[in-house]
């Protein structure tokens, strides 16, 4: 569970909580009930997979969330998800 030393937190919702402290994340919000600028502070580095709308608020050094000169990593998503275990395209072809 314990990979680098890294103390993971994740968003999610509830019913996946528990899936998700399977996979090792040691705090996991609930992003419906929570706002995970509150829940976390001071963290050396934050990898958003799901949109660019939380890059402005977590940059923002009045929320806390990441350590100065902490890292902030958007990963972009394309137009291609999983439909029955295989890739489906979703804009037109």
């Amino acid at each position: 569970k314990n990979v680098l030393g890294m103390y993971v937190a994740t968003t999610a919702s509830s019913p996946k909580a528990e899936f998700l402290k399977s996979l090792g994340a040691d705090l996991v919000i609930d992003y419906r009930e929570q706002d995970f600028t509150k829940e976390i502070q001071g963290y050396d580095a934050v990898l958003d997979t799901m949109s660019f709308l939380y890059e402005e608020i977590t940059l923002n050094i009045d929320s806390g969330v990441l350590k100065n000169n902490g890292i902030y990593l958007n990963v972009l998503s394309s137009d291609w998800s999983l439909s029955d275990g295989k890739e489906k395209a979703n804009g037109p072809i």
